[in-house]
């Protein structure tokens, strides 16, 4: 860095210092004041400027001298000017506080300097002896003072104002840095983002481009094989065409009986003479079946619901294939659930059913049924289902077991279909458990049930001691409400005939109380309940204790219809009980 030297100085930098004194004194004289330098590091850098330069100093009369000290700079000032000059250098925060503690001590010193000097040329003069004229010399002296402290004030206002400025560029700078930056960055985001769009669009193209040829091949390989399925029909329309013309010379070959049965076929099947006719000459002449089996075809829920017809359908079997079987089941397939509500139709279905030796046919039958349970709550259609079972095939059974479960209910509160429960529950399947807890967990809607209270019955009559303790368990809450009805009365009274003693012991507690057992004999359905517990309970203490609860209400019972008829029965039934009254 340069030194500041020989610094011009500007009006508005100038201050001018009125000295009032009687004396004057030639600044002229002045040569030359020693330059205060100050330097200091910053990045390794010093900086040294003059203090002063040069001190021109004009003055007046002796009278009244105006002094006008001229290029007189603090030292904040110049170090300023040097920053502004240079625009080379950056202050620490830190530095800028020990610099302003150094820089006031300075301008002290510096003003002490000047005082000094001019004190000097002042004696050089001569005028120092004069009591007087040391007077005003000291009052020109503070006014030098304040003038130089006025001075300091508005430089340091002025500094402060600079470094403010510089410290606002500093910041642009540095914001304009960072935009800088920020832009770069986004411009190399852009061009990343753009490369990698036109990447994706190159590969979206080649794949356009691959599937376009992928469909072109496609449709090719697609024409092919429609030229080849065209060409393959076409091959079988002439092999039909020939086996055609074949039929037809066979056809005239055919004796004239055959031409007969086969032009009168319909009508024949559905007469009782002519339908056992056919059916002898099928059984010794068995290739008529391909002649007849069209025919067959085309009027099969005519022949199977028909009652010769029925019979005819059901002979044919014998000697159909595999292929036929499942051309068979294709044609009924729609109107399988009708057939098979049919008196004559359930028949032929039964009997398809011993011909089917294939899982995947006899699949495709038991799925041709939408809804079991209609088939079950039929008096016709309920006999395939049992026909099924008697199969014991696993397959088959799972099935059946599957369908029957999820509407159990309904087919339990059927005439029929409660029969189908129980047959199901017979054949003791492992899927056995499944509707047994079904039927448990809906037993009291089944135990009111005209119908459904068998399937309960069946549980109670068996020998399954676990489940007839759940059913017991079901049924204790509501023990009086059922025996005071028709048909859970029944299914009490079963209770006590065929549970264990264990069991029993449940409900001999329900009974146990007077006002029981008044509301059960003086009921229709009720006072049965009360005679099977008493017959067939097999201790005879609970037996005597049942009597002398009777006692304690006889009177009441008495005024009662059935309370007097369960009295009567009691009396010759059990010679315990007229003891007992006796006592």
């Amino acid at each position: 860095m340069a030194y500041l030297n020989n610094i011009k100085l500007n009006s508005q930098f100038t201050n001018s210092i009125k000295i009032n004194s009687p004396l004057s004194f030639p600044f002229s004289k002045i040569e030359e004041i020693p330059q205060k330098e100050k330097s200091f590091n910053e990045k390794n850098s010093t900086f040294n400027f003059n203090f002063f330069n040069e001190i021109n100093s004009p003055f007046s009369s002796s009278n009244s001298c105006t002094t006008k000290t001229t290029n007189i700079f603090s030292q904040k000032k110049l170090n300023c000017m040097s920053s502004l000059l240079t625009q080379n250098y950056d202050i620490n925060d830190e530095c800028n506080e020990d610099e302003e503690e150094n820089n006031d001590s300075k301008n002290e010193s510096n003003n002490k300097n000047i005082f000094d000097i001019l004190s000097k040329h002042l004696i050089y003069q001569g005028i120092d002896s004069e009591t007087s004229k040391n007077e005003s010399f000291d009052d020109d002296e503070e006014n030098f003072n304040n003038s130089i402290y006025k001075n300091n004030e508005g430089e340091e206002e002025e500094i402060n104002d600079i470094k403010k400025n510089v410290n606002h560029e500093k910041i642009n700078n540095n914001n304009d840095k960072i935009n800088n930056t920020n832009n770069n960055n986004n411009e190399k985001i852009n061009n990343n983002n753009n490369e990698k769009i036109n990447n994706n669009n190159n590969n979206n193209e080649k794949n356009n481009i691959n599937n376009d040829k992928i469909n072109n091949n496609n449709n090719n390989n697609n024409n092919e094989k429609n030229n080849n399925n065209d060409k393959i029909n076409n091959n079988n329309d002439k092999i039909n065409n020939n086996n055609d013309e074949i039929n037809n010379k066979n056809y005239i070959s055919l004796s004239k009986d055959i031409q007969l049965i086969i032009n009168n076929f319909l009508n024949l099947a559905k007469e009782q003479s002519s339908c056992r006719f056919l059916q002898q000459k099928i059984n010794s002449e068995p290739y008529i079946v391909k002649y007849i089996f069209p025919l067959i075809l085309n009027n099969i829920n005519e022949l199977i619901t028909h009652p010769y017809g029925n019979y005819f359908i059901q002979n044919i079997f014998f000697f159909l294939s595999e292929k036929d079987i499942i051309k068979f089941i294709d044609v009924i397939k729609n109107d399988i659930v009708k057939i098979s509500m049919n008196f004559f139709g359930t028949r032929v279905i039964q009997k398809l059913i011993d011909f089917i030796h294939n899982q995947n046919i006899m699949l495709n039958l038991l799925y041709s049924y939408n809804n079991y349970s209609i088939i079950a709550n039929d008096i016709f259609a309920s006999h395939i289902i049992i026909k099924l079972l008697s199969l014991n095939q696993m397959y088959i059974t799972s099935f059946i077991y599957e369908k029957i479960n999820k509407d159990l209910v309904n087919i339990s509160i059927n005439r029929h279909g409660c029969c189908i429960i129980k047959k199901i529950l017979e054949y003791k399947s492992s899927f056995n458990d499944t509707i047994i807890n079904n039927i448990i967990n809906n037993s009291m809607q089944l135990i009111t049930d005209q119908y459904g209270h068998y399937t309960i019955l069946y549980i109670i009559q068996s020998n399954m001691r676990v489940y007839k303790q759940k059913l017991i368990l079901m049924i204790l809450p509501h023990f009086i409400q059922l025996s005071l009805q028709i048909y859970s009365s029944s299914v009490l009274e079963k209770c006590f005939e065929f549970c264990e003693d264990d069991i029993k012991g449940m409900l001999y507690q329900v009974l146990g109380n007077a006002n029981t057992l008044k509301l059960l004999i003086c009921d229709k359905y009720g006072n049965y309940v009360v005679q099977k517990a008493i017959l067939k309970t097999t201790n005879d203490n609970m037996r005597i204790y049942l009597f002398r609860l009777i006692i304690s209400i006889i009177n009441d019972i008495k005024k009662d219809n059935f309370g007097k008829q369960f009295y009567v029965k009691l009396c010759k039934s059990y010679p315990d009980f007229k003891k007992c009254l006796n006592c």
